[in-house]
């Protein structure tokens, strides 16, 4: 399959979703009220970059091709970056209370 065949496949089948598969409109539909003010905001990127961190660990030990998992490792620690830098924002939230 080619890289074009892949990426336009990817797209079709996850238009709707964020990374693992959850779809972010119907989320906060139904737990977005949770999330309120800059702290709850915060919390719920977290929660969606967490989301992301485990599913791409996840594809990183089930990939079959070295180059897939490498790649797939690599997403992963992108989420985590991702996940200490919202947590540094938590903390300064935290600092100005």
């Amino acid at each position: 399959m080619s890289r074009e065949t892949f990426e336009s496949m990817a797209r079709e089948a996850g238009a709707n979703l964020a990374e693992g598969g959850v779809e972010p409109e119907v989320f906060i539909q139904e737990f977005g009220d949770m999330f309120e003010g800059l702290e709850g905001i915060i919390q719920l990127a977290m929660m969606f970059e967490a989301q992301a961190l485990d599913y791409y660990s996840r594809c990183a030990r089930r990939a079959q091709d070295g180059d897939a998992a490498d790649a797939f490792v690599h997403l992963a620690r992108e989420e985590n970056a991702h996940l200490k830098l919202l947590g540094k924002f938590m903390d300064k939230l935290g600092e100005r209370e």
